[in-house]
């Protein structure tokens, strides 16, 4: 435990990760943590290690391999991925995006402050790279279960009335989404009608990330790995993830027979 008014590891991380704007060992990374806040553990990297080890997005790092032996600043790497939101009729006929558990991987914080960040930080791009106006509300939606019968669900959406009226949005169409800045998060929106979407191409990126996701949970001795810390570095591993998009995680594993998610993880 750091003395009063010594600098504490999670500040000494903070100060390295500020720094960083290529990837780096992760033995580089903790000998330069160490250096600004000294361990007396049995093994200091270890300690470093163990600081990061979980919620390694919320450092504001990446791990990109299944050792763990490299990390990557989260703001330089992520900034120009793209992803793809597929539009339902309600949202089509409301003008919002809701934003669900397809939107975890791109943003800087937990799910839970999805909120938060949506209403203090989040900016949106057109296409043109000018600024669009929303609102940030939360919608409830009629729904009915062949078990349970009616109930309502709520969404966190985003509000784009005149957007979706402009570009003529509906039901299938895709929003496609560009990280232009990781944090505070500058996102670029661009709507693609559904009779312009490349299936190919999305069907190939969707078998690459199924394969890479796979691929990371075989490699974990538990075979069940956290969502926030395992999704962007499976999309960070394909082969262009600054290109056109595929569809949502979500789809990606509810097609393949291979694996789950629920509300943290995989497996």
């Amino acid at each position: 435990m750091p003395k009063p008014g010594q600098i504490t590891r999670a500040q000494a991380i903070k100060q390295v990760v500020e720094t960083l704007s290529t990837p780096i060992s992760f033995d580089d990374f903790a000998d330069r943590v160490l250096a600004i806040a000294p361990s007396t553990a049995k093994s200091p990297r270890g300690a470093v290690r163990t600081e990061i080890r979980f919620f390694t997005i919320q450092h504001g790092l990446i791990f990109m391999d299944n050792r763990r032996t490299w990390l990557a600043p989260a703001r330089a790497a992520m900034c120009g991925v793209r992803f793809r939101h597929t539009i339902t009729r309600w949202e089509a006929e409301n003008g919002v995006i809701i934003v669900n558990e397809d939107f975890t991987p791109f943003f800087p914080g937990h799910r839970y402050e999805f909120e938060k960040v949506m209403k203090n930080d989040l900016r949106l791009l057109d296409e043109a790279g000018e600024g669009l106006s929303f609102t940030v509300g939360i919608k409830q939606i009629r729904a009915k279960d062949p078990l349970l019968g009616e109930f309502t669900e709520t969404h966190l959406c985003l509000n784009l009335p005149l957007w979706f009226l402009q570009q003529n949005v509906t039901e299938g169409d895709s929003i496609l989404f560009t990280i232009e800045q990781w944090q505070p998060p500058v996102w670029k929106i661009e709507h693609e009608p559904v009779a312009l979407r490349n299936q190919p191409a999305i069907a190939a990126r969707n078998e690459e990330l199924a394969e890479i996701l796979f691929e990371i949970l075989e490699a974990e001795q538990s075979e069940r790995v956290y969502l926030v810390d395992t999704l962007p570095p499976a999309i960070l591993r394909v082969s262009d993830p600054y290109g056109y998009p595929g569809d949502p995680w979500t789809e990606v594993i509810q097609t393949d027979v291979r694996m789950r998610y629920s509300e943290m993880d995989i497996c």
